[in-house]
C-alpha cells in the first residue's frame, strides 16, 4: 500500500497529502552563471559570485572578486540574481552548497553557480531552500553528479529535482520555523567566531609580553628567555614495543584540536608510521603541512600511537603552557621557512628541535596556561551548542518535510 504524502510532523491546522513536483514545474526561473571567463577586479561596484561565496549558512564575501559594469551587464542580462532567490553550487567540492541571497544589489554569477526564483503562486524560495538542505535534497545532489576531476551538477539535471510541496500557507509556515532555528545558528556561529578571535587577541598579548601576571606576593614574574625546543623538551621518546591494542592517531585524526576520529587498531595490524607512542600530557606537532596547526594536547590514560606525520613532544615545563606556544604566528613561520617539498610541506624532527620559543617561569606558565584553557572551555561550550542545534535542525528537516 502506498504511504500517504504527509510529514511525521505536522502543524495543526493544515491537512490533506502533498503533492510532487519537479523543480522547473513549479519555478519561474533557473539558470546558472556566465560560462566565460571574465576579467575580475580586485574592486568595484559588481561583486563577482563563485561557487567558493556559496555557504549552506549564507554567503560568504571574505574572498570576492568584482567586474566591471560593462562586463557585469552581459552577464545579469542573463543571469538576473534577486534577493532571497535560492543559490546553489553547481561545480567542485562544494558542490549542493546552497543558502539564500542576501544581498539586494545586482551581482554577477559564474557558471559554477546557479539561482532558483520560485512561481509565487506555487511555492516560495525560502521553502525550497530548506528542501534542498534536507537530507533528502543531498541525496539528488549526491545522485546526479557527474564527472571524474571536477564533479557537477548539469543545469538539465538541477530542474529535475523531484520534492514534495505542500500548500503555499504550510510552505510559508515550515519556512519561517526552520528561518528561525537557522538564526539561532547563526548567532551560535558568531558566538565561536568572536571567542576565538578574543582568544587569538589575548595570545597575542601574552606573547608579545603586552599581558603580564604577578606572583602571589604581588611582584612582577622575572624576564622571559628564549630556548631551543630540545633544551626543554624530549622530542620523539624512544619505544621499543606498541601496546596489544590502542587508538591510532593519524594526520586526519585532529582538527582545532580536538581528536575527530578514534580508529582502535590492534598491533599486528599497525601501519608502518605508528610509531609515537603517547604518555599522558604529551603534545602532538603536527609536521606534515604544520600551517594546518593540527596539533594535539593528549590528557588521556587509554593507549594511543600516533603517525610518524606528527613529533611527540615530552616536557617537564608545563605541558599545557608549550601546547599554546607552539601555535603563536612567529613559531609556526620558522616552523613553515624550514619545511621541504610542495605539495606536502614537512619539517624533520631535528630542524624542529633548533627552533627558539619564549619561556617564562612554571609559575607564569601555568597563569597563561589557565587563561587559555579556560578560553578554550568556553569556545568548546559554545561549539557544542552549535552542533545540538544543527542536529535539532536535521532531526526536524526530515521530521517536517515529506
Amino acid at each position: 500500500q502506498q504511504q500517504a504524502l504527509v510529514p511525521v510532523l505536522r502543524f495543526s491546522e493544515f491537512e490533506g497529502e502533498w503533492e510532487r513536483n519537479e523543480l522547473d514545474e513549479i519555478c519561474e526561473k533557473i539558470q546558472d552563471g556566465t560560462h566565460f571567463s571574465p576579467e575580475t577586479l580586485s574592486n568595484g561596484d559588481y561583486k563577482y559570485i563563485t561557487s567558493k561565496n556559496i555557504r549552506n549558512h549564507g554567503l560568504d564575501l571574505s574572498n570576492i572578486a568584482y567586474l566591471s559594469e560593462e562586463e557585469h551587464k552581459k552577464i545579469y542580462k542573463r543571469c538576473n540574481v534577486r534577493y532571497q532567490d535560492v543559490l546553489i553550487t553547481k561545480d567542485g567540492a562544494s558542490t549542493g552548497n546552497v543558502c539564500l541571497n542576501s544581498l539586494k544589489e545586482e551581482f554577477s554569477l559564474l557558471s559554477s553557480v546557479a539561482f532558483i526564483r520560485a512561481n509565487k503562486e506555487k511555492a516560495t524560495n525560502q521553502f525550497i531552500y530548506q528542501l534542498i538542505l534536507a537530507p533528502r535534497g543531498q541525496a539528488q545532489v549526491k545522485g546526479v553528479k557527474s564527472g571524474q576531476a571536477i564533479k557537477r551538477i548539469t543545469l538539465s539535471k538541477l530542474k529535475k529535482f523531484r520534492f514534495h510541496f505542500p500548500s503555499l500557507p504550510e510552505q510559508q509556515k515550515i519556512a519561517s520555523f526552520l528561518s528561525s532555528i537557522d538564526q539561532k545558528i547563526q548567532q551560535l556561529r558568531q558566538k565561536v567566531a568572536l571567542l576565538e578571535q578574543y582568544k587569538k587577541g589575548v595570545m597575542q598579548q601574552l606573547f608579545s609580553l603586552a599581558l603580564r601576571f604577578k606572583d602571589e606576593d604581588g611582584r612582577d614574574f622575572g624576564d622571559w628567555e628564549e630556548k631551543e625546543l630540545k633544551d626543554f623538551c624530549t622530542i620523539n621518546p624512544r619505544t621499543t614495543t606498541l601496546p596489544t591494542t590502542f587508538i591510532y592517531i593519524d594526520l586526519e585524526s585532529v582538527e582545532d584540536g580536538f581528536l575527530v576520529k578514534e580508529n582502535k587498531i590492534h598491533h599486528s595490524n599497525a601501519p608502518s608510521r605508528a610509531k609515537r607512542v603517547l604518555e599522558k600530557n604529551d603534545v602532538l606537532f603536527q609536521t606534515v603541512r604544520p600551517y594546518q596547526k593540527n596539533n594535539f594536547y593528549f590528557d588521556r590514560t587509554d593507549s594511543c600511537v600516533a603517525s610518524t606525520g606528527y613529533a611527540l613532544l615530552r616536557t617537564k615545563e608545563n605541558t599545557k603552557y608549550l601546547y599554546y606556544s607552539i601555535h603563536i604566528p612567529s613559531f609556526v613561520n620558522k616552523v613553515i621557512l624550514r619545511c621541504t617539498g610542495s605539495n606536502y610541506p614537512a619539517i624533520n624532527s631535528t630542524d624542529l628541535s633548533t627552533i627558539k620559543l619564549p619561556l617564562p617561569c612554571i609559575e607564569e606558565q601555568q597563569k597563561i596556561a589557565t587563561i587559555l584553557t579556560q578560553l578554550d572551555q568556553k569556545i568548546d561550550q559554545a561549539r557544542q551548542q552549535l552542533t545540538q542545534t544543527e542536529q535539532y535542525k536535521k532531526g526536524l528537516l526530515q521530521q517536517l518535510l515529506v
